[in-house]
């Protein structure tokens, strides 16, 4: 199962009267959007000037890349979608501050900032002199559908604070029959302290025809499970699943 095919990246500057899209030439195999604003040279604790790019302001420009990896549990899952990280770049060209503003789960979200954070750009330019440019960048994880399984758009995990969440160690599909149209289900479950899924409850669904489906696959499913202070202990999970129709 291909985890990462090749596909276009694009980094789209953005401008109220003026948008481009500049093709990034790259072996990178998944695709990144991203938007950028020039900001002022600052102190630590003062809040930088933001300007938008155009009129004597210019976007960095992507020079290296580190191609980011799937996760296992992801991988298990078929978990697939967008990361979106913040981010400054220096004057350096440097990626500093990377964090995660819409995550995706089960690794993904650690593996996007462990990538961005080692790209390096040519710096944006303010009136002809290097300049800070905070960075909005959407990085897709992209998996071949096939219309036999259902695939993870999300996943979301709730334990106290300072716990460790559940890991997917064990996510068994069968073939599935071929549906007409696309679904979308969103299940949610509680994860016992052996790793076992139970109350198992379908949220919004598309079609409530495929909830015992969904219910069903879930309940094969085995996980590490979350712990607090090396003990194991109960966990609440949701995840969105999608399955494509076998048009």
């Amino acid at each position: 199962m291909p985890a990462r095919p090749r596909c276009t990246a694009k980094i789209a500057a953005h401008n109220k009267r003026d948008t481009r899209c500049h093709n990034v030439s790259s072996m990178y195999k998944g695709a990144v959007v991203a938007a950028f604003l020039c900001v002022g040279s600052f102190a630590q604790e003062q809040t930088p000037a933001v300007y938008p790019v155009g009129n004597g302001r210019t976007p960095p420009v992507l020079t290296a890349r580190k191609e980011p990896t799937y996760s296992e549990e992801a991988r298990l899952a078929k978990l697939q979608g967008a990361v979106r990280v913040s981010l400054m770049i220096g004057e350096d060209g440097k990626p500093r501050d990377v964090r995660v503003v819409k995550p995706l789960g089960l690794g993904l979200d650690e593996a996007a900032v462990a990538a961005v954070s080692d790209w390096q750009f040519t710096p944006g330019m303010k009136d002809g002199k290097p300049a800070v440019v905070q960075a909005t960048i959407d990085v897709n994880f992209r998996l071949m559908m096939d219309a036999r399984y259902w695939y993870v758009s999300g996943a979301r995990f709730t334990v106290p604070e300072g716990a460790e969440r559940p890991r997917l160690v064990k996510a068994p599909q069968a073939e599935t029959e071929a549906i007409s149209e696309p679904a979308t289900v969103r299940v949610a479950f509680d994860i016992d302290p052996q790793g076992v899924p139970v109350n198992i409850r379908i949220a919004p669904s598309s079609d409530p025809k495929l909830n015992q489906e969904v219910t069903d696959l879930i309940g094969g499913w085995r996980f590490e499970p979350a712990s607090n202070n090396g003990a194991a202990i109960e966990a609440l999970a949701e995840f969105d699943l999608v399955h494509k129709s076998g048009k």
